[in-house]
């Protein structure tokens, strides 16, 4: 388990958010609310592997896709 210690608001809807053992990730409010990600409160051990194996990857593969784009058209 994973105690959230710390979430700073980024912009437009997008908040960092910081565990105890210093890892940082982002995410947008609506994935807060999934995964009901709050300060001082704990991410069970399968929210935390569903968020850094499905969907911290899927969202960087969506990024690249859009930065390619940009870079090619």
């Amino acid at each position: 388990m994973h105690q959230i210690s710390e979430i700073e608001k980024l912009s437009s809807g997008r908040y960092y958010i910081t565990l105890d053992d210093g890892l940082q990730f982002p995410l947008y409010g609506k994935e807060m609310g999934k995964y009901g990600i709050e300060v001082n409160e704990v991410l069970s051990e399968e929210a935390y592997l569903e968020i850094m194996l499905e969907l911290l990857p899927l969202s960087s593969r969506q990024m690249e896709l859009i930065l390619l784009r940009a870079a090619f058209s």
